[in-house]
């Protein structure tokens, strides 16, 4: 309870004063819900009209997508329905496909019979985390049997799709339980329910279960209606939800408020990607991956609209194609990026059990949907979605590499290419997170990422988990966690709560020169001027394919608070990728892969001194999490000492030949 009530006054703090009556009113319709569960009844003319179905392209069973992904399909499909398959980094057997309300992870049922927001899913079920059940509920892996349905004529995974939507649709009724606690896991399986009616064809599907799929799906839409993600909450959330509304009104067209949802989700899916996307092409969010998910979803709405004829296709370009410029400048050459902010693996269309490089996927889609093949990564061929979406002819790329500044959303990215190699470093001078609350933002200011010869070198820690596991979830998020400066201890940016910021530094670019030889960039933020009186500024460079340079100053902050102190404890760390071990010698720490040096780290200009952190059990340095639920031990280069501001110091990384 006293966490609870913590949580709920820090949020409210977060709230924007037009949130409240909102809140208010969501409260109301909350108490006449539980009271009274509304009753969908469905018309005649409703029951009778097709059933609404994912808008297939044109032989999408002879497309190089589909023969590419053919054999992973069917291994997807084998563990799906005779072994064990895995989602968010745990396993289950294939006969708990229904356990819809079972945690893997501990077997404990979450309630079922509970009205949705009574189950508190945030503060009542310690240590269990409630997104490991909701990928369930997504019903993504339908998606994959009903490929495997269709394109091997397979009557098995067709029995199997059919009968895992009907067991859905009837253990969880509307408004009851976790699978509907959340309108992103509602709108998430609509599309699911559309991509699988498209491609198993309304033919298969028996008369009883049509009924109780227009009942679902005229449940899911009049939830997302009544409780819609707004102000503080109005996230990739909103996104998900609007697309969902504008899919199903334009597929559904007998419904009766059928137009209402798609016109008033069209206008304002067009004003939230205005907010979510700035105009230099960087997520709102401060995460590629929750960048991707929002840009997958204005994807879906375009095909959809344009298989349907409603003039939306357009309105997203611009904000797609400032985007894939930016994906393009971060990804390398075998399509990896830097883990920037949270990422949860969330996806749209489902093209597999495993993670798959999402951002690459996505900027390659968008690069069709535009034809504009000087955007496409050169890592990227044609997959499922890009199929699933109509876009399977693709030009080769012809994206020319070279540094950037993206000054609204806070990242300059400098780049070298020769002779086959390449490095990529990226510099973050950009804010927390997304509006109110910054709810998948870290701690990193002034932080970098390096990837050498389509590797990552300098890595973020990862996400690991949301809920559960609070320690967990602080260290992620935490200076420490990240590629920066530590004073003292001390955050630069403060937390209050899980998906939630305080104080939260101040960053500012100062100047940057990413497209010239030997391109540098500096920032500077104020995270521990109010604490300690001291100011943060970071100037790094990229010397082509022979260095990279960290250059640090610890200075006194005009409005330095009395009393502030002549020296302060500081920590540089430096987290490598899981691949990499560090051996120290006597000209600095050489960096390895497979007993082959990568880069030699060389010692500071001032007297730190060094150590290497490497363990996988505790959150603290020397861990990342290269998955959801996935951790692993990744050596954490750390520069310990005590400065006197003003004090400076430049670390350089040298590349091996």
């Amino acid at each position: 309870m006293i966490d609870k009530l913590k949580w709920m006054r820090m949020r409210l703090k977060s709230m924007p004063p037009a949130e409240i009556p909102h809140r208010l009113k969501e409260q109301m319709h909350r108490r006449r819900d539980r009271q009274q569960p509304p009753d969908f009844e469905i018309s005649d003319e409703t029951l009778n009209a097709p059933l609404p179905a994912w808008p297939l392209p044109e032989n999408l069973g002879e497309s190089e997508a589909w023969k590419a992904a053919r054999d992973a399909l069917l291994c997807d499909a084998e563990s799906l329905l005779d072994g064990t398959f895995t989602m968010l980094g745990l396993e289950r057997r294939a006969d708990e496909r229904t356990a819809w309300s079972r945690d893997p992870e501990t077997g404990r049922e979450w309630p079922s019979d509970l009205f949705c927001f009574d189950v508190d899913f945030r503060h009542g079920f310690e240590g269990l985390d409630v997104k490991a059940t909701w990928e369930l509920h997504r019903l993504q892996h339908l998606q994959l049997l009903a490929w495997v349905a269709r394109f091997e004529d397979d009557a098995r995974a067709r029995s199997a799709c059919l009968a895992d939507l009907e067991d859905w649709i009837r253990c969880n009724p509307p408004y009851l339980g976790i699978g509907y606690a959340s309108g992103i896991e509602l709108a998430s399986r609509v599309v699911s329910v559309l991509v699988v009616l498209g491609l198993l064809g309304e033919a298969s599907v028996p008369k009883d279960l049509r009924a109780l799929i227009w009942r679902m799906l005229i449940a899911h839409a009049h939830w997302i209606d009544r409780y819609p993600s707004l102000h503080s909450s109005a996230n990739n959330h909103r996104i998900a939800e609007l697309g969902a509304l504008f899919v199903l009104g334009c597929l559904a067209p007998t419904l009766p408020d059928s137009e209402r949802w798609r016109e008033d989700s069209a206008s304002e899916l067009i004003e939230e990607c205005r907010k979510q996307i700035h105009g230099d092409g960087i997520g709102g969010e401060q995460s590629p991956t929750y960048q991707a998910y929002t840009l997958e979803w204005f994807l879906c709405v375009r095909a959809v609209a344009t298989a349907t004829d409603h003039a939306l296709a357009a309105s997203f370009k611009d904000r797609l194609e400032s985007s894939a410029l930016f994906f393009c400048s971060i990804l390398d050459r075998n399509g990896n990026h830097p883990s920037i902010g949270d990422d949860d693996e969330g996806v749209v269309l489902r093209q597999s059990l495993a993670p798959e490089h999402y951002v690459l996927s996505v900027c390659g889609v968008i690069a069709s949907a535009l034809e504009n093949p000087k955007l496409r990564p050169r890592a990227h061929r044609p997959d499922l979605r890009a199929a699933l979406l109509g876009f399977v002819e693709c030009k080769p790329s012809r994206y020319r590499r070279k540094g950037r500044t993206f000054s609204t959303g806070g990242y300059t990215v400098l780049a070298s290419k020769d002779e086959g190699r390449e490095a990529i470093a990226v510099f973050d001078h950009g804010p927390v997170g997304y509006a109110w609350t910054a709810g998948h933002g870290h701690a990193d200011a002034l932080s970098v990422w390096l990837h050498l010869d389509g590797h990552p070198v300098l890595v973020d820690t990862g996400t690991y988990r949301y809920n559960g596991l609070p320690d967990w979830r602080e260290y992620i998020r935490s200076t420490a966690a990240h590629n920066t400066v530590q004073l003292a201890d001390l955050e630069q940016s403060e937390t209050a709560g899980p998906f939630n910021w305080g104080r939260r530094a101040e960053v500012k670019l100062i100047r940057s020169e990413p497209e010239r030889t030997g391109g540098w960039v500096a920032g500077q933020h104020d995270g521990f001027v109010s604490s300690l009186g001291f100011v943060h500024t970071r100037r790094v460079s990229l010397d082509g394919l022979l260095s990279f340079e960290i250059s640090d100053t610890i200075s006194v902050a005009d409005s330095a608070p009395e009393g502030k102190p002549s020296t302060v404890p500081v920590v540089v760390r430096l987290h490598f990728a899981a691949d990499l071990q560090i051996k120290e010698g006597t000209e600095g720490w050489s960096v390895q892969r497979d007993d082959n040096e990568v880069l030699r780290v060389l010692a500071p200009s001032v007297d730190l001194s060094g150590r290497v952190l490497t363990q996988s059990s505790a959150p603290s340095p020397g861990v990342l999490a290269y998955g959801y639920n996935r951790l692993v031990p990744g050596a954490c280069l750390e520069f310990v000492g005590e400065i006197s501001p003003p004090t400076e110091w430049t670390i350089r990384l040298m590349f091996a030949g």
